[in-house]
């Protein structure tokens, strides 16, 4: 049927056809625009409210930032070295005393009973020496050989002459810890 228009009527057929053709494309081309913005405002507006979030807490920390910043500077190497003097050292000096005393009194026999204790505390070193009653000699050998197993623990000496008595042994004991 085509055949039987004349070429100026083809041609113009033609023409329609391709311009039909042409705006399905663009109207498809559209509705692909469309839905790419449908699909990305969602995640546009979140990134905009977080960015506006941001702006707000940043313009915050900047109201609240001294304007000072050579006073602030100092003020910060000062807090520094009062921190540098409370920091605790790994050494036993930094230790309360309750904590060497607590680790003695769980090294001690049941035969053995701690009257008192005294503390001195050096630079370098800690010093405590305990008082108290044992029951038998193997009491006093084995309070002696559980408190040299602790770490801490530098010397142990007795002092005065415990090895001739039998029971009820007053001893003295001094203990060094590292």
């Amino acid at each position: 049927m085509v055949n039987l228009l004349s070429p100026s009527e083809k041609k113009e057929l033609l023409r329609e056809h391709w311009l039909r053709f042409g705006i399905i494309v663009l109207c498809a081309l559209f509705l692909l625009e469309i839905l790419s913005v449908v699909y990305f405002t969602p995640a546009y507006y979140t990134l905009y409210l977080s960015t506006k979030g941001l702006e707000q807490n940043l313009s915050d920390l900047r109201s609240i930032t001294p304007e000072g910043a050579k006073e602030a500077e100092a003020d910060l190497a000062l807090i520094k070295q009062q921190m540098a003097l409370l920091k605790i050292t790994e050494g036993v000096v930094d230790v309360p005393p309750s904590v060497l005393l607590q680790e003695i009194i769980l090294q001690k026999p049941l035969g053995i009973d701690i009257a008192s204790f005294s503390y001195v505390r050096t630079a370098s070193a800690v010093n405590m020496q305990i008082s108290g009653v044992a029951l038998t000699q193997e009491d006093i050998f084995a309070f002696r050989r559980n408190v040299k197993a602790n770490p801490r623990v530098l010397d142990f000496k007795y002092g005065g002459n415990y090895v001739t008595l039998k029971n009820d042994i007053s001893f003295t004991a001094t203990i060094t810890f590292k």
